[in-house]
Parts: C-alpha cells; sequence; structure tokens
C-alpha cells in the first residue's frame, strides 16, 4: 500500500511538471533569412514569450528578440489559450516585422484590467505589422489603450511605425481608459505611425471622457510630422465619440480618403451600404495614396 501511495505521489508530481503553469510552446521553424514561419497555436505563444523574455542589462539579447520577425503561415485559433500580447511592456516593445500573410486570428479572448492589450501589447521604433486579420471571433476587454491589434506604440527620433492591410473584426472595450479598432494609442510625445488600408468592423466602447475611435484611440506628437491614417474604413460602432474624431483622436494628425459607413459627420466620409455593396467603396480606397508607406 505504501509503495502504491508513492507511486501516485511520483506520476502526479509528473503531471504538474509537464502539464503545468510552466508552458512547453513549440518553437516555430525559421527560413533561410531568420523569420519565424509560425503556424500553430503553441508556435504563435513560443514567439510571443520569446519576444518578452528581455531582461535588465541584457541590451544586445534584447535587440535580437524584440526585432525578431515572423510570418503567418496558417489561420491561428486561440481557443483555450491565454494570449500574451507581443511586446510586455513600454520599456521592452516589440520592433520586428510580423506579416500575417492574411491569415485570421481566432478565439483571442482578452479579459483582464491591464494596459496596453491587444494582439501585440506594445509596439516601437520601425517595427511593420501587416496582413493580419483579427477575427470576430476574438474579444478584448481591458484596462487603458485596449484595441484588437495594437494596444500602445511608441517611435524613436528616428522611428516611423507602419501598420498595413490590417483588419479588427472584435469587440473592443476599455474599463479605464481609451480603447480602439486597430491601435489602443500611441505614447505622448513619440507617436508618428502610419496606419494605411485599415479596416475596424467591430464595436469600440471607451471608458467615460469620449474615448473611442475606430483606427487610434489617442496620439499627439507635433516632432516628427503627422501621423498617417490613410485610405481606411470603419463599419462599427463607437462610443462614446470625442465630437468628430470618429477615427482618430489626438492631434497632428492626417486622415485622408477614409470612409465611414456608421457615423456621419466624423473625420471618415460617410458611406452607404449601397455603395459597399457596388464596390464604389473598394474603387474609392484604391485610389488613394500610398506612396512613402
Amino acid at each position: 500500500m505504501k509503495k502504491t501511495k508513492l507511486l501516485s505521489v511520483a506520476l502526479l508530481a509528473a503531471a504538474w511538471l509537464t502539464t503545468g503553469s510552466v508552458h512547453a510552446w513549440d518553437e516555430p521553424a525559421q527560413d533561410a533569412n531568420g523569420v519565424y514561419q509560425i503556424g500553430t497555436a503553441s508556435e504563435l505563444e513560443w514567439f510571443a514569450e520569446y519576444v518578452n523574455s528581455c531582461v535588465t542589462g541584457d541590451e544586445a539579447g534584447n535587440t535580437i528578440k524584440l526585432q525578431s520577425k515572423a510570418v503567418l503561415t496558417k489561420d491561428i485559433d486561440l481557443e483555450g489559450i491565454t494570449h500574451s500580447p507581443i511586446g510586455v511592456s513600454t520599456a521592452f516593445k516589440y520592433d520586428g516585422e510580423f506579416d500575417g500573410q492574411h491569415h485570421r486570428i481566432k478565439n483571442m479572448i482578452i479579459d483582464n484590467e491591464l494596459e496596453n492589450q491587444g494582439f501585440f501589447g506594445c509596439v516601437r521604433g520601425n517595427a511593420i505589422i501587416k496582413n493580419i486579420i483579427i477575427d470576430k471571433s476574438c474579444s478584448i476587454t481591458a484596462g487603458n489603450r485596449a484595441a484588437g491589434l495594437i494596444g500602445t506604440l511608441q517611435t524613436a527620433a528616428d522611428g516611423k511605425c507602419r501598420i498595413l492591410n490590417c483588419v479588427n473584426e472584435a469587440n473592443v472595450t476599455s474599463v479605464s481608459g481609451v480603447a480602439s479598432g486597430i491601435v489602443g494609442a500611441g505614447q505622448s510625445g513619440y507617436a508618428f505611425f502610419k496606419i494605411h488600408n485599415c479596416v475596424n468592423t467591430g464595436k469600440i466602447t471607451g471608458a467615460s471622457n469620449n474615448k473611442a475611435a475606430a483606427v487610434n484611440g489617442w496620439a499627439a506628437d507635433s516632432g516628427k510630422g503627422n501621423s498617417q491614417v490613410w485610405n481606411c474604413y470603419n463599419l462599427g460602432e463607437l462610443s462614446p465619440l470625442d465630437g468628430t474624431n470618429t477615427f482618430f483622436r489626438g492631434s497632428f494628425r492626417s486622415v485622408q480618403n477614409s470612409y465611414d459607413a456608421v457615423n456621419q459627420g466624423g473625420q471618415g466620409i460617410y458611406i452607404s451600404a449601397e455603395d459597399i455593396a457596388s464596390g464604389r467603396l473598394c474603387y474609392l480606397l484604391n485610389q488613394g495614396e500610398t506612396e512613402g508607406i
């Protein structure tokens, strides 16, 4: 009997070591250029954990991790997995290139009161985020700077972060601050970015004081020129609104050739359901500027 009990304890211990709080995610393969090829939820979470494993005092190692490049090779289903936003904090922000190759992120459920929450947490510098679809099966409820795609971004003095061809279909709610479909907010004094060809269809709900927007919840920086929201459109309900600032809240901004099917009189040109169905919206978006992105 005593040996049986000891064996049971040993088996329980082995099970805890293999299935406990420390996840054994799968490391994705890299191509000849060192770009991670992510095709499963486990590989995505390995990448997030790798990027987020920076430590104070390891500048060289942190640079390698934060500037890692990756592509999605398939749709990623996060059902049953608590996603770790890529870019762990404002001290260690993602600074690489991530290409979703038009694949979907599904069942990403974020429900907490933390700041800087989304598929990415904190992004900076010359990062390029493109071709990612946050599926309607996703849901984000968080603290200040909540978004489907990126919680917060901050650019260096010469940085020009680019977010291209991305879609948010998820409902996003901030319980304490700003919320948006694409970027929650830019860090004050360090926000210069280009958001081109992006779409929001999710319901965006900010906390009090008019803190919801379709594409960017807040940014203000006069030192590097106007940040851009170009060739975008919104099909989602936004509440509460900051006057007519439906796409981009803040200052030193440029909103061009962008369309809104929900909010009349906002920053976007109002577009009807008939215009969408007929293909007119597609035609109008294709007339927008793309130079310099």
